[in-house]
């Protein structure tokens, strides 16, 4: 039984790849998988947040994060992002 080679990606596709806009890792979309879980993670603790501390501003939530010790890095770099965007 021979094994199966896989197909090559063709030059023009490798020069398409997509960047991940925190850290330019090849992403699928326009973050990593590591920042893409990381903001996953960011905006579903969010409500946690809000019912912890009662009235949490989203702006606030992001800046706490950011300051934490107990942050990620990547966490970190996605709240930032997230203060940019919006």
């Amino acid at each position: 039984m021979e094994a199966l080679r896989q197909p090559k990606m063709p030059v023009q596709e490798r020069e398409e790849a997509v960047k991940c806009q925190l850290c330019e890792r090849t992403a699928a979309t326009n973050l990593c998988v590591y920042h893409q879980m990381a903001m996953e993670r960011v905006k579903e603790a969010y409500p946690l947040w809000v019912s912890a501390y009662g009235s949490i501003g989203w702006k606030e939530y992001l800046d706490n994060v950011k300051r934490n010790v107990q942050t990620g890095r990547w966490a970190k770099e996605t709240a930032e992002f997230l203060e940019k965007i919006e």
